[in-house]
């Protein structure tokens, strides 16, 4: 369409019989008039076949292509098995949506390891940050470090966060951008830890996970391999795996030192 009408304009500048240079003007016009109408059904055919990732038709909190693909939950009834509780509230409280008489799945989660999981989406299933935040806690009024974990997958699906060396799980929700966040409530010890997120099926089995993040935590505060990775990038010497181990090493150290001074205490 473009090319068309650059070449109608260089048609009119260009010193030609009067007859030719109708005439080519007016293959132009046609060429620019089907250009036309072929950007109109391109962009009517991509709406038609477009998946809406996050419609929810039901309204009980799962997108439709998490419930056709993942849960195999009726997309148009929000209470596939009739229990009275919708599916979304079911897989929410760690149930079975497909099963009456509250079939309960949340102890599959909690035995099962994502680290045994073989299948590995780190485009669907994402841990993108690991941040810090101070809150006031609203009974005691006084200013608490918080943890918070953060990422990325479909929209409208519920998934499970893992987090260790502290087993913490987890269940989470997709927005309808497919974002998800988890504020750390307990206190992590210091030292080395990792997080993975997880996709779980209606039965409560674990069928992909997203690599795993790994973060430090000293004193309430985290900090990431690549939080520390960025920061010593510095003149091509591999300063992060100094400063990570010897970060890592300094938190033992210390708490070891705190350990012999409680016994000394003690005695």
């Amino acid at each position: 369409q473009n090319l068309a009408k650059k070449a109608k304009k260089i048609i009119s500048s260009v010193n030609l019989p009067k007859k030719r240079k109708e005439k080519i003007i007016s293959l132009a016009n046609q060429i620019e008039k089907k250009a036309k109408i072929i950007k109109s059904l391109t962009e009517k055919i991509k709406k038609k076949t477009a998946i809406d990732l996050s419609k929810d038709s039901d309204g009980d909190g799962i997108s439709d292509f998490a419930e056709i693909t993942i849960y195999h939950t009726d997309p148009n009834n929000p209470d596939t098995d009739g229990d009275g509780l919708s599916d979304g509230n079911e897989i929410k409280g760690g149930f079975n949506p497909l099963k009456p008489n509250n079939d309960n799945i949340m102890p599959k989660f909690r035995k099962e390891s994502p680290k045994t999981v073989k299948s590995v989406k780190p485009h669907l299933l994402k841990v993108n940050y690991v941040s810090n935040v101070i809150v006031e806690n609203p009974k005691t009024k006084r200013k608490e470090k918080k943890i918070i974990l953060g990422g990325q997958s479909l929209p409208n699906i519920y998934l499970t966060v893992y987090v260790y060396s502290t087993p913490i799980v987890a269940v989470v929700k997709t927005d309808s951008e497919g974002r998800w966040q988890l504020t750390i409530n307990n206190r992590l010890e210091n030292g080395s830890h990792e997080v993975y997120v997880a996709l779980a099926d209606s039965q409560g089995n674990l069928i992909a996970r997203s690599n795993p993040t790994k973060f430090l935590v000293s004193a309430g505060l985290a900090v990431t391999e690549n939080d520390l990775r960025s920061a010593a990038n510095i003149g091509g010497f591999p300063w992060f795996s100094l400063v990570y181990y010897g970060l890592a090493s300094l938190i033992i150290l210390v708490g070891g030192l705190l350990i012999i001074m409680t016994t000394k205490k003690v005695r």
